[in-house]
């Protein structure tokens, strides 16, 4: 068996490889878009959580072709994405300014630890930056999900939406946290 885990972050790629190695299965890691990512060996199952929210319905449809283009015949995608109505403008957390002051508070609060040497403006600016990404956009209800797949060229042989109840810790959710509505799990086979 061989994993590849892509990431347009350096931190999550480093976990994956390091989980990896704790249970001695080798990670290759790739700092990548998944959306443009070209690869010519082909794989057997793709696996996201919601990642088409990052984008908005160009760059769905272009992520989902892409992963039909990297898969093998047969081969799966395994993902869950976040539902909501393509006529809503996207969600951004909170107030910008508010989810960067909480954010940043909490950042701060980790970075304090003596083995981490990193300034303040310096972390302010990382803060910013990862606060102004974390906007969810609407990707419809569960029949267009069946669209967006199925237009691609696959067979959607499962399409479950269940519901989430919202954060019991009342922190502000970000774009890749659980947050409250309908969430479609979906496995889709390349034709």
């Amino acid at each position: 068996m061989r994993a590849t885990a892509l990431d347009m972050c350096v931190t999550p790629l480093l976990l994956c490889a390091w989980y990896g190695a704790q249970v001695r299965l080798p990670v290759r890691t790739v700092c990548a878009d998944a959306s443009v990512f070209d690869e010519s060996a082909a794989f057997d199952v793709i696996t996201t959580h919601s990642l088409m929210t990052y984008g908005d319905a160009a760059f769905r449809r272009q992520l989902v072709e892409n992963w039909h283009r990297l898969l093998a015949p047969g081969g799966a995608v395994v993902t869950v994405t976040r539902l909501g109505s393509v006529d809503q403008a996207p969600v951004e957390p909170a107030t910008g300014e508010e989810f960067t002051r909480e954010f940043n508070s909490r950042a701060a609060a980790f970075v304090a630890a003596p083995e981490l040497t990193i300034a303040g403006a310096q972390l302010s600016a990382r803060v910013k930056r990862f606060a102004g990404a974390q906007i969810s956009h609407p990707v419809g209800d569960a029949a267009d999900v069946r669209v967006l797949f199925e237009t691609a060229g696959f067979d959607v042989g499962h399409l479950h939406v269940r519901r989430i109840g919202d954060s019991t810790d009342g922190a502000s959710p970000v774009a890749g946290s659980a947050r409250g509505g309908d969430y479609a799990e979906i496995v889709a086979v390349k034709r």
